[in-house]
């Protein structure tokens, strides 16, 4: 497994040097349009996840990379499990970058005297680490989550069937949050529930909220694995 990680790394290393231009352009953009810099590091992993994965698996199409490895002495399933780790893992890296470079920046306002915009963007207290800590965790979630859903979609069919059946996937995910309450709650029980999710906010429960994204986005890319490992291994290359 660990072979196929580092022989995917290498892959997914080739887009992350071409992506730190396009990182840098959405951190300005994400620190004029929000005047805050907590959104970076976790919009950086979201879109950097997203690309890593498209890029590795558009790859094995291109360079006919799949067939190759298949004769190679490598077990299909740590050929799954190294591309899963190697994904997510090359997006931490990027992640860890920016998060680095927030920090470095915040420190560095805190020494120089630079302009009231820049002192303000980049200024650290209790509010701006739980924002960071909140934005970051609903990203990185997100990421994994639609990642999941993508690694076993292109795993089954190739990256070229995949963008066709992985956007209408999404879609459905994403709206059954928000159709499953309209269709099979009523009024009552929906402001009920609502009272009471307010109520745990209010109370600290705030900080629950990374922890239960991060545990549900493990679970769903644990589960996705395992389930790639099983489409993978019946498909024909």
């Amino acid at each position: 497994m660990l072979t196929a990680m580092r022989m995917d790394c290498l892959v997914c290393s080739q887009y992350l040097k071409g992506s730190l231009a396009t990182s840098a352009i959405m951190a300005a953009c994400l620190v004029l349009g929000m005047g805050s810099f907590t959104a970076i590091p976790g919009t950086i992993f979201l879109f950097s996840i997203m690309g890593i994965t498209i890029s590795a698996y558009s790859y094995d199409e291109r360079n006919g990379w799949a067939a190759y490895r298949a004769t190679l002495p490598i077990l299909r399933r740590d050929m799954v499990l190294g591309r899963y780790l190697a994904t997510l893992a090359m997006a931490l890296v990027e992640y860890v970058l920016a998060l680095a470079l927030c920090l470095l920046l915040v420190g560095v306002m805190r020494v120089v005297e630079a302009p009231g915009m820049l002192e303000a963007t980049f200024a650290w207290n209790s509010e701006q680490a739980a924002a960071l800590a909140l934005s970051s965790s609903v990203c990185v979630a997100i990421g994994m989550v639609i990642m999941a859903v993508s690694h076993v979609v292109a795993l089954r069919f190739g990256m070229t069937k995949a963008m066709k059946y992985v956007p209408g996937v999404l879609c459905v995910l994403g709206l059954l949050p928000v159709f499953v309450p309209l269709l099979f709650m009523g009024e009552e029980t929906r402001m009920a529930v609502l009272a009471q999710l307010g109520a745990v906010l209010e109370s600290g429960g705030l900080l629950l909220i990374p922890v239960v994204c991060l545990t549900v986005a493990g679970a769903a890319y644990a589960l996705s694995a395992a389930i790639g490992v099983r489409v993978y291994e019946r498909r024909e290359l």
